[in-house]
């Protein structure tokens, strides 16, 4: 199956997704936690009733997780964003993603990124990226869209207007340290 988030390459080990469940068994107990078409969650306990909700999964997590509106600013990090990108939670919320990233992408690589994010697929590359330390590391980067279902077109709409695009309200950025395995 495709792991957590339905971004290819981005699972845990253990930590497997489907469209409503996600399941973490670590050592025999088994947690999990319910997220309905609407997108709200309801958390479970199992029999020993350990119990989390999706933004504890966030916070742990062990790629950096960064959610931005449709212009690009920043909604939410995790911890593990802190540290890939050196940047704390309080000073990059509110502000664009290219806080982030910096300017050390082009104009052209911008809407590139953002024309495949958009599409089906999303957008996946390994970058150079300096961090805010002036440390340069490798990235493993994936951007998704994501789209307002409640707002999208019925079935009964047809194949012409089901075709037309919905307009992302965010994107969900992924993104994995790989310097010490592109270094062996």
């Amino acid at each position: 199956g495709t792991p957590a988030g339905g971004i290819p390459g981005f699972g845990t080990p253990g930590l497997t997704a489907d469209r409503s469940r996600c399941t973490k068994e670590p050592k025999g107990r088994r947690v999990s936690a319910t997220v309905s078409d609407e997108q709200s969650v309801t958390p479970t306990a199992n029999e020993e009733g350990i119990l989390f909700t999706v933004p504890q999964v966030l916070r742990a997590f062990p790629d950096a997780v960064v959610i931005t509106d449709s212009q690009l600013r920043v909604l939410y990090c995790n911890e593990a964003a802190t540290s890939v990108y050196g940047w704390q939670r309080d000073e990059v919320v509110g502000s664009p993603i290219d806080k982030f990233l910096g300017a050390e992408f082009s104009a052209e690589w911008w809407r590139e990124a953002r024309k495949q994010a958009d599409a089906a697929d999303g957008f996946r590359s390994v970058v150079s990226h300096m961090r805010r330390d002036g440390q340069r590391t490798i990235l493993e980067l994936s951007i998704r869209a994501v789209r307002d279902h409640a707002t999208s077109l019925p079935p009964s709409a047809g194949p012409a207007q089901a075709s037309i695009p919905e307009q992302p309200s965010g994107y969900l950025w992924l993104a994995r340290d790989i310097a010490e395995q592109h270094e062996a």
